[in-house]
């Protein structure tokens, strides 16, 4: 059985198509017996909707820079 807590980390795949069809049907059994899990995927549905809505804008080079800076930090351990 599917916790709650794993549902949460592949409801991406679960969205976009990639999750394997046994997967899926795990996960859609887990949704139909557990209200909070469903609440929690519209909740999901909604603010991906919602941010593919906002403006695209340019990213300050110094944030470009600090992020390119911390990638190799972490490239580096």
């Amino acid at each position: 059985m599917l916790t709650c807590r794993e549902m949460t980390r592949v409801l991406a795949d679960y969205l976009d198509g990639t999750m394997p069809a046994e997967d899926r049907l795990v996960l859609d059994r887990h949704l139909d017996a557990c209200p909070s899990c469903r609440a929690f995927l519209k909740t999901y549905e909604a603010t991906i909707r919602l941010t593919g809505m906002l403006p695209c804008e340019e990213m300050p080079e110094d944030l470009k820079a600090r992020l390119a800076a911390f990638a190799r930090g972490l490239a580096a351990r």
